[in-house]
């Protein structure tokens, strides 16, 4: 897990004004779902086949209701659904930007600076379990 957070994390801070679109784009896909993995392994024993909203609802609609932890602090499964919902979130901020963006031929302007906010909470969240 630790891995796709410093992979996250790295992104925020290079320079990729010289990188191919694509690629960045490719190694954010493959880091925040492999933090998705990682969150909802630890949390559920099994993980959601995707990032949208649609893949994470029948996912979290395969798991027993789980509340908050006692005494207001969160457990394993709590902390595993606010993750995959932060990582949907911003999966799908993310890729909204890159294929709505007109500063690219073909759609893929990989925008992580106006993500960097919410991959950087992201990845402070992750990291609390």
């Amino acid at each position: 897990m630790l891995e796709h957070i410093e992979g996250l994390k790295s992104l925020c801070f290079e320079d990729l004004n010289e990188a191919k679109p694509f690629h960045v784009r490719t190694r954010f896909e493959r880091h925040l779902f492999g933090l998705a993995y990682h969150c909802s392994l630890k949390a559920f024993g099994s993980s959601p086949n995707g990032l949208t909203r649609t893949h994470l609802a029948h996912f979290l609609s395969t798991l027993p209701h789980v509340g908050p932890g006692k005494r207001g602090e969160m457990n394993h499964e709590a902390w595993g659904r606010a993750c995959l919902e932060r990582i949907s979130d911003l999966y799908e901020r993310f890729t909204a930007l890159c294929d709505t963006s007109n500063w690219s031929d073909d759609g893929q302007d990989p925008r992580i600076k106006s993500c960097r906010g919410k991959i950087l909470n992201l990845c402070a969240y992750a990291e609390r379990q």
